[in-house]
């Protein structure tokens, strides 16, 4: 593992590779709302042992990147960060098949990005319960309450995310509480707003989606909407899509207690694009 410090779109972006010799593919993970590339070190070691080459890189204000913590003021910012990242990933392997993972707001921010061809033609997209929907599980009232304070009070921190929902591992959860590069602050509600637009703009606009997809998700999943996912699937125009459910699994898929069986299924599907 190495990691670089380049400007992206005039943010110092943390950059993380696991380089292998000769690979056979390479993946490019996005991860999610308040956490960190290094949190999916052991997910790139897995797919190193199998050939793969991985690269991730922290979110413009997540873990070692520059930028106001865990807040943006348009999010279109991150789509524009993955448009870039994905140019110099598909020059630096332009000799391999190409994916690109999303997890929870990567995934979301991956989407729009493969709705918009902002990712360098890369054709194969994999999707770890993906945030389209943050507000339909939410207290209505809460909802209304955070859009209000966007317009008053965009950068006031309100509730932040309970980590008991995001893996059965307690382990993992402790980690996640203690980690200084995850963000443990509220949430702000300019910074919810804009990601609260973007999933609606990505349910209604999913048709423009046509890459090979795989996407994972669970129905437990109590950080975002889980049904949200399968109207997307649904929707897409992706001749080659696949959807796998984990029941009872909360939402780092990655992080459960069954992760090796959810790697072992992304690995069967990066084989078959082969």
């Amino acid at each position: 593992m190495n990691s670089t410090n380049k400007l992206i779109n005039g943010i110092a972006t943390h950059i993380i590779d696991w380089n292998i010799e000769n690979p056979k593919a390479a993946i490019l993970i996005v991860h999610g709302y308040a956490e960190h590339a290094g949190r999916y070190d052991h997910v790139a070691k897995f797919f190193n042992e199998n050939k793969i080459a991985v690269r991730s890189f922290d979110l413009r204000g997540h873990g070692l990147s520059k930028g106001e913590r865990a807040n943006v003021d348009n999010f279109e910012y991150f789509i524009d960060d993955l448009a870039t990242i994905t140019q110099s990933f598909r020059s630096d392997y332009d000799n391999v098949p190409l994916f690109v993972l999303g997890h929870s707001m990567g995934g979301l921010i991956l989407s729009i990005a493969a709705a918009k061809n902002k990712i360098a033609n890369i054709e194969n997209i994999i999707l770890s319960n993906p945030a389209f929907d943050i507000s339909s599980n939410q207290p209505k009232i809460l909802v209304a309450i955070i859009r209000f304070l966007a317009k008053i009070l965009p950068n006031i921190q309100t509730v932040k995310l309970d980590s008991k929902f995001i893996s059965r591992d307690k382990e993992v959860r402790d980690k996640y509480d203690h980690d200084p590069l995850v963000y443990r602050g509220g949430s702000k509600p300019k910074m919810i707003n804009e990601f609260d637009n973007a999933g609606k703009w990505i349910r209604e606009n999913a048709s423009q989606i046509k890459q090979n997809l795989y996407l994972n998700y669970s129905k437990s999943d109590k950080v975002v909407y889980p049904f949200a996912s399968e109207d997307f699937f649904k929707n897409i125009s992706s001749s080659d899509k696949k959807l796998t459910e984990y029941p009872g699994l909360y939402h780092e898929l990655l992080n459960e207690p069954e992760k090796l069986e959810v790697m072992n299924n992304v690995l069967d599907w990066i084989n078959s694009k082969m």
